[in-house]
């Protein structure tokens, strides 16, 4: 009798940035660093699967996200573009 193969865990991308660092349950999900995250416009909402296999779903809206999250392919691909005031932006 074949066993189903057992579901990646979804997490939501508020449930990351709420837990504690030293929460190994968010081991995959979690950035290296503080510093890693970058504020981002979530255009619509998608589920992210990372190198590690776990899910994370993201909402739209504007808020951090690990930066290797921003710059993931499928993110690009979904819209997702990291926010940068005017007021930091250079003038070229």
């Amino acid at each position: 009798m074949a066993t189903a193969k057992p579901r990646a865990r979804t997490v939501l991308a508020q449930d990351i940035l709420a837990a504690p660092v030293s929460d190994t349950a968010f081991a995959d999900t979690m950035p290296a660093a503080l510093d890693d995250l970058v504020d981002v416009v979530v255009p619509k909402a998608f589920k992210l699967t990372t190198d590690g296999g776990a899910e994370v779903e993201y909402r739209p809206g504007t808020y951090p996200m690990p930066q290797s999250h921003a710059e993931h392919w499928f993110a690009r691909a979904q819209g997702v573009t990291v926010y940068v005031p005017a007021a930091q932006q250079k003038v070229e």
